[in-house]
C-alpha cells in the first residue's frame, strides 16, 4: 500500500467522530420533530380525547362492518369437515430420513457391517489390505512398440544425435 500525506491517527478520529456525531443528531432531529408535532398512535389519540365521539362512533362502525364481512366469508361447517376429513386420512410413511432417526441409525450400522464384511474378504484375497491386487493387463491392451529408434532422415535405430 502506498503512503497518503493526510492518512494518520488522528484524522481517522475525527472521522469517526463526526460519523457518530452524525448519526445520533439525525436521531434527536427525529425525536424533536415528533416532539413539536406531538405525534400520537390511534390508540394513544383515542385514550387522549383527540377523536371527536362523531369520529369513534364511525371508526367503531367501519370495524363491525370489516368483521361481519370477513365472517361472512368464512363457513365454520367447512372448516370442520375439511379438519374431520384431514384427521380421518391416514398418516403415510415418509420417504425421507431423517439424520439421527432409529432408521438412520440403522443404515449406517448396516453400512459400516457391509464395509467390515468387504474389508475381511479383501484381507483374505490379498496379503496387503491396504495395496489393491494387481491384475494382469488385458491382451489388447498390450503397449504398443515405440518410435524411438526411428529418426527422420532414415538414421538408424540407437545412434546418438550431436548437436
Amino acid at each position: 500500500m502506498s503512503e497518503h500525506p493526510a492518512d494518520s491517527s488522528e484524522n481517522r478520529l475525527r472521522a469517526t467522530v463526526a460519523g457518530a456525531l452524525t448519526f445520533v443528531s439525525f436521531g434527536l432531529l427525529a425525536g424533536l420533530v415528533l416532539w413539536i408535532a406531538d405525534f400520537k398512535t390511534g390508540a394513544e389519540a383515542t385514550e387522549s380525547g383527540q377523536f371527536t365521539p362523531a369520529q369513534i362512533e364511525k371508526r367503531d362502525g367501519n370495524l363491525k362492518e370489516v368483521v361481519s364481512a370477513q365472517d361472512s366469508l368464512f363457513d365454520q361447517k367447512k372448516v370442520e369437515a375439511s379438519m374431520a376429513s384431514f384427521s380421518a386420512s391416514s398418516a403415510k410413511a415418509s420417504s425421507m430420513i431423517v439424520p439421527g432417526s432409529e432408521t438412520d441409525l440403522k443404515n449406517i450400522a448396516g453400512n459400516a457391517a457391509k464395509a467390515a464384511a468387504e474389508k475381511a474378504a479383501a484381507a483374505k484375497n490379498s496379503e496387503d489390505p491396504l495395496v489393491p491386487a494387481q491384475t494382469a493387463p488385458a491382451p489388447e491392451s498390450k503397449p504398443k512398440k515405440s518410435n524411438e529408434g526411428k529418426a527422420k532422415g532414415g538414421k538408424a535405430a540407437g545412434a546418438q544425435q550431436s548437436k
